[in-house]
């Protein structure tokens, strides 16, 4: 059987509604669509499909159309929620594509305190889903060993999706770029779990891809994200392909002990020029940055890191301006970053100035940067490690608590606030 591995498509994230690139989106799942289609593969979404399980009414058509014609060619797709797109209190647009019969959402529960997977028979083979949540609870559950498979089938050949952060052969995805060190990571403990007869792995979550050769042989993959949901995806994409590495899905042929993956490099996914450099006047990087975006004609988007000799507060306000002039001159994407300017909006996007860019930080660093920031404007006396703990506690699991969650949420956070005023009365 031949499968098709992608996930992290984060279709309805802002780059695919605001931006110049927002075409690409719908692209990459066409030549996608296309591809199963010409194979007869079997489709695996491992997680992040959409950006969030809510989403517009005129995205969910279009994507419903090209799931029909998937359908349509008896071409089965299997998805498991991402961190994203996971509805986990409620329905969101994937159990809608489920009903309707366009996808295979793999099933979950969470009960007594364990994850219980239930699998989907499809052409002799048994398909499980390891689920994304928001707070990373996918990976305290496999640490924890609290993962169960439930057993219907007595078959050998099972596939796994699983949208969690993993080491594997070796490969570990902080090596690749550092923000990947600072998120929940599963190693051994992800083995541990699984049951007998893997034929195959399809991680998501992880939006490079992992290993990076074009042909292996291997029983489990990350494919990366086709095009991704943010700047530092894009910044990942110039700097993979100045490595021979492009943006890729997987076709994976299960035959033989150890199934063959060949990487499908992306016709429909932009191409991205990145630039880190010193300028000596605000004129010579806007110069620099005109005459790049115009000869650029092979490229989608340009993102320029740059640091400027001398700059002053009045002169930002005219490169915003800058930047989405030539933005709308030249219909390309382009960002500015400028590190030596304070404050989370140092980094300039032509479609939305106001979106918050997070560069390359750290998922812990981002956090801080604004806590602290809003933390002043607002005038609190909460120390920030007292905010942070006060946030943990709302992503807590409510599991089987009931009414008796929320006494406890508030007696916590009483005393945490109590505790913290008490302390700034003393200052």
């Amino acid at each position: 059987m031949m499968i098709i591995h992608t996930g992290d498509l984060h279709l309805g994230c802002s780059l695919s509604r605001e931006s110049p690139l927002a075409r690409f989106y719908i692209d990459v799942l066409k030549e996608l669509v296309e591809k199963a289609i010409r194979e007869k593969a079997v489709v695996l979404i491992s997680g992040d499909f959409f950006d969030h399980y809510d989403v517009s009414y005129s995205l969910m058509i279009e994507v419903a159309r090209y799931l029909r014609q998937l359908r349509d060619n008896n071409i089965e797709v299997v998805v498991v929620p991402g961190n994203h797109d996971n509805a986990r209190s409620g329905r969101g647009v994937l159990d809608l594509f489920n009903e309707a019969g366009l996808i295979k959402l793999t099933r979950y529960e969470e009960i007594g305190g364990h994850l219980l997977l239930y699998p989907l028979r499809i052409n002799d083979y048994d398909f499980y889903g390891v689920p994304g949540f928001r707070n990373q609870a996918e990976s305290k559950y496999i640490k924890e060993n609290r993962v169960k498979f439930v057993k219907k089938n007595n078959e050998n050949n099972v596939i796994i999706l699983a949208h969690v952060s993993v080491e594997f052969a070796g490969f570990r995805p902080r090596d690749y770029n550092r923000q990947y060190g600072m998120i929940d990571v599963v190693e051994n403990e992800l083995w541990r779990i699984m049951p007998s007869g893997i034929k195959y792995v399809a991680l998501g979550h992880i939006h490079i891809p992992i290993p990076q050769e074009r042909k292996f042989k291997s029983n489990i993959a990350y494919p990366g994200a086709p095009i991704g949901m943010n700047i530092e995806d894009l910044r990942e994409t110039a700097l993979l392909e100045r490595k021979g590495v492009r943006r890729r899905f997987l076709m994976v042929d299960l035959e033989g002990d150890l199934p063959l993956v060949e990487a499908v490099e992306l016709e429909s996914s932009p191409k991205i020029m990145y630039e880190k450099a010193s300028y000596i006047s605000i004129d010579e990087l806007r110069k620099h940055i005109s005459s790049i975006v115009k000869d650029g004609a092979d490229y989608h988007g340009f993102i320029f890191e740059a640091k400027v000799e001398g700059l002053k507060d009045e002169q930002v306000n005219e490169l915003r301006s800058f930047i989405q002039e030539i933005q709308r001159s030249y219909n390309k994407l382009v960002y500015l970053r400028l590190p030596e300017v304070s404050g989370v909006e140092n980094v300039f996007a032509g479609y939305d100035i106001h979106q918050v860019d997070t560069g390359s930080l750290s998922i812990e660093e981002i956090e801080e940067k604004i806590l602290n920031e809003y933390a002043g404007k607002l005038g609190l006396r909460i120390p920030i490690e007292k905010i942070k703990e006060i946030l943990r506690l709302l992503y807590e699991e409510k599991g089987e608590r009931g009414r008796y969650y929320y006494k406890e949420l508030y007696e916590k956070i009483k005393s945490i606030l109590q505790e913290s005023y008490k302390g700034a009365e003393n200052t």
